[in-house]
């Protein structure tokens, strides 16, 4: 006989008794089990943070060095709340993550996962997207979905989505995500990798791109995603100590090294792909009045370089010297080369393969399922596809972790304070030069890039997916993905 399978429904800290109740439901009833648990808190190893930390009530916390860094214990989460509050007052802004949270992260458990009990204890049996999980679930969850998807079909999708960010997340579905999916997944990345986790993460804001007129909008966010894993960026992995270059024609040198250039001409500008670099050179070198006069003369997006003049040399980034015309710019050394790690995989990108790895297997489950449907039902598999729970909450873990992962990269560059302005230096002249390699090839097969916004780009292209697959085959890279298409129209 098949024993039982439960999923994880419920997690819930309760300090007095320093333990941690795990609820366990199937469609027969509930199990619950208790944990002795103590929260964690991860702090970096500096004066000011040593000195709260002595200072606090030993006899409530236990320290422990990791890799450069604290790893606090706490009897209970309110002394470290403690501890966090004294940071705070000195200037010093950390934060912890919910013990429920911290748990699940540490056991390698989430919700819905699929257990047995056949030995008196919970053991894991399975995880989206395994059939197991499924069997598990399908008996509680099915009959609402079902529910849901005959009242309102918007409704049913959103129910699945709770589900699936909760799963990923580790987050109980009745808690709000809305606006702060992404802040959850990096503090579990830090915390999992016993990094202090920062304060002051802001949801990338979504910036509307303009269309108008025959062309193609490409989006590049697989494109990006592609790079910043390849690239290996990581907090601990740029400038790490393993894998200094030699020169800059090494392949692990980023494109945000800067390298001395010689100027060839005389009032030179250029418009820099390195905004934190622009942001220096404007505020610390004479002629701002010159750049900002040129900046509405001609209409520029943002102050350029300049002016520099013939025989003069300056350390720009290494992007913009490659780009630079041969005949105006001259690299004649390194300046301050900016690298990756070639030996350790950063936890941001291992984070980033693990939800693209997600994806593939809802993906692969997906078209087994259609295959199995089909054979069984035929094509009429497809008039009630939305209606099966099984198939659309596949389908939906696919999205949700596709979107979750495509959204890492431009969260990474638009959160400096975050991560590090090293982080979003390097990534941001990756895309620079990306989105440059792109308008190049399009303009030398005709097409013309009209607008770009963030990950998007709207080119005059009647043939965007001859232009997409182009560039994924000239760079290796995937091929982007192409939202939208208007023909222009026939005369």
């Amino acid at each position: 006989m098949t024993p039982n399978l439960f999923y994880l429904s419920n997690v819930l800290y309760v300090p007095e008794k320093r333990q941690i109740v795990a609820e366990f439901t199937c469609g027969c009833g509930k199990k619950s089990c208790r944990y002795s648990f103590f929260p964690f808190l991860h702090l970096p190893k500096t004066g000011s943070v040593s000195s709260v930390l002595f200072s606090s009530d030993r006899k409530k916390i236990k320290l422990e060095e990791k890799d450069g860094s604290f790893e606090v214990i706490g009897s209970t989460m309110e002394e470290l709340e403690k501890i966090l509050s004294t940071l705070r007052q000195k200037g010093i802004d950390f934060s912890a993550i919910e013990p429920e949270r911290q748990f699940l992260l540490l056991s390698g458990w989430s919700f819905f996962d699929a257990f047995s009990f056949e030995n008196g204890s919970p053991q894991k049996t399975g995880s989206f997207p395994d059939n197991s999980a499924f069997s598990a679930i399908e008996k509680s969850l099915s009959g609402i979905f079902g529910l849901l998807y005959r009242d309102s079909g918007e409704s049913a999708g959103v129910f699945l989505k709770k589900i699936c960010l909760s799963h990923i997340l580790r987050l109980h579905p009745s808690k709000s995500m809305a606006g702060v999916s992404l802040q959850v997944l990096f503090e579990n990345w830090f915390f999992s990798n016993s990094k202090p986790i920062p304060t002051g993460f802001s949801e990338p804001a979504k910036k509307p791109l303009s269309s108008t007129g025959p062309g193609a909008l490409f989006d590049f966010s697989p494109v990006l995603a592609a790079l910043f894993s390849e690239n290996n960026l990581g907090i601990e992995t740029i400038n790490c100590e393993c894998c200094t270059p030699s020169s800059v024609n090494d392949s692990n040198v980023l494109p945000d090294s800067l390298v001395s250039a010689e100027f060839l001409l005389n009032g030179f500008y250029f418009e820099s792909k390195n905004p934190f670099w622009l942001e220096k050179f404007h505020s610390s070198k004479p002629f701002a009045e010159h750049r900002v006069n040129r900046m509405n003369e001609w209409f520029l997006p943002s102050v350029p370089a300049g002016p520099f003049y013939k025989n003069e040399i300056q350390a720009i980034p290494l992007v913009d010297a490659k780009s630079l015309d041969k005949k105006a710019v001259k690299i004649i050394g390194d300046e301050s080369l900016s690298w990756s790690c070639r030996k350790k995989k950063s936890f941001l990108a291992e984070g980033l393969g693990a939800l693209l790895s997600l994806r593939g297997r809802a993906l692969q489950t997906m078209g087994s399922l259609e295959s199995e449907n089909l054979a069984k039902s035929g094509v009429l598999f497809f008039a009630s596809k939305q209606q099966s729970f099984h198939v659309s909450c596949i389908e939906q873990l696919a999205v949700t972790a596709e979107e979750l992962a495509f959204s890492v990269p431009m969260a990474v560059s638009s959160n400096r304070h975050f991560f590090g302005g090293h982080l979003a230096s390097a990534f941001l002249c990756l895309s620079e030069e990306c989105f440059s390699r792109f308008c190049s090839l399009a303009e030398k097969n005709s097409f013309c890039v009209l607008s770009r916004c963030g990950n998007r780009v709207f080119a005059e292209c009647e043939k965007p997916l001859a232009l997409a697959e182009l560039f994924s085959c000239s760079f290796g890279l995937p091929r982007p993905l192409i939202l939208s298409q208007s023909l222009p129209e026939k005369t």
